[in-house]
Order: structure tokens, then sequence, then C-alpha cells
């Protein structure tokens, strides 16, 4: 069970609709699955000896689905500054870039139908000069 998954977002580069989405965890110092589901990720208190897992799913609609290596993040960034992250917060951030990157690079929240073959139509002529 994962605390939030981003997802799916869909693409369709060369007529067959990609799908990607990412999924964040967190886990105990013992490697046990923390129960956080519902909550924002900003808003879970980690103790220290917790981490974040991130994973992406990709592939084709309708086809097997790719799960990556769970990318492990052990502790946030700018640590004793006032804009400190603990090991959630940046694996959330993180995710969410990775997010808006798809996004900025032709996926879509919604489907994308694949074109439909003109069955029985004949190939139209090429025009000739």
């Amino acid at each position: 069970m994962s605390i939030t998954t981003v997802g799916p977002i869909f693409n369709s580069p060369h007529g067959k609709t990609r799908q990607w989405g990412i999924s964040l965890s967190l886990f105990d110092e013992n490697d046990a699955l923390v129960h956080a589901a519902g909550r924002a990720p900003e808003d879970i208190d980690v103790p220290g000896g917790y981490y974040a897992a991130y994973t992406t799913c990709s592939g084709y609609t309708g086809m097997k689905v790719t799960v990556s290596v769970p990318t492990i993040v052990q502790s946030g960034k700018n640590l004793g500054k006032k804009n400190a992250t603990n090991a959630l917060t940046q694996a959330y951030k993180d995710i969410l870039s990775k997010y808006k990157n798809k996004i900025k690079y032709g996926y879509t929240i919604e489907e994308i139908a694949a074109p439909q073959q003109l069955a029985g139509l004949p190939f139209p002529m090429a025009l000739q000069t």
C-alpha cells in the first residue's frame, strides 16, 4: 500500500497508447511499510530512521506493465535550515517533478484513443506533378 500514487497519465506517440504512473511508500527502520494512506505527505511526522521509496509503472495500455526498482530516499535536503525537508517530503517533491516532466513532454491525464483503421477504404492516391 502506498501513501500516494500519481497517475496514470497517457501518451500516444506512435499510435499505441502508453501509460505511466508513480507510487510513494514510507518504511520504518525495520523495513516495515508504514500505513498512512489518505494523509498528505507534508502532514506526516517522519521519525529518524524512516525512509521513503518510490516506483514507476509504465507500459502500453492493455499490455504488460513494467515496474521499476524502488528508488530509496533516506534523508531530506537542507537539514538544519528553514526550508529543510524530511525523507518523505523530499521523495514527494521528486515524484511531482517526474510527473510534471512527463506532462511537459506530451503525457496527458485523459487516455488517448488509438486512431481508427479505415477498413475497406482504398489508399488515397498521391498528387502527381
